[in-house]
């Protein structure tokens, strides 16, 4: 009971993230961090945004390197950058099969796998600027 006699309300119904440990926490930032209207998401999907943007332009700049070392390196990164963020939106999506088959989920999922394929022998594995 509280001072004017009423009872108590648990903390969890004004802040329900508040009674989450653990992964179950994580999770709930996660969706935050992408969906939410904080500050920090907003500052976080702007920070995602100039990445896509920065990715895309060296995408089509690596076009014209398609043999220079950097290229073999870079792409690999991009590749686990893209599967890293991929796999937090799948983590913390409500319904994860509906995001991986659908359109945009398809096609992320084949260009995740155009960047590191080259790692696992796939197309453009093999060039004569690093010997392999």
């Amino acid at each position: 009971m509280n001072a004017d006699g009423q009872a108590n309300e648990p903390a969890h119904k004004h802040f329900p993230h508040r009674h989450l440990h653990g992964l179950g926490q994580l999770r709930h930032r996660v969706r935050e961090l992408y969906d939410g209207s904080s500050e920090s998401a907003h500052a976080f999907r702007y920070a995602i945004l100039t990445v896509d943007v920065a990715s895309l332009l060296y995408i089509v700049a690596s076009s014209f390197f398609a043999d220079n070392v950097l290229v073999h390196i870079v792409d690999p990164l991009l590749g686990a950058l893209f599967l890293t963020d991929f796999a937090a939106r799948l983590w913390a999506n409500r319904r994860p099969v509906s995001m991986i088959t659908s359109a945009v989920g398809l096609a992320e999922i084949a260009a995740i796998v155009s960047f590191v394929a080259p790692v696992f022998g796939g197309p453009r594995a093999s060039c004569g600027c690093c010997g392999r």
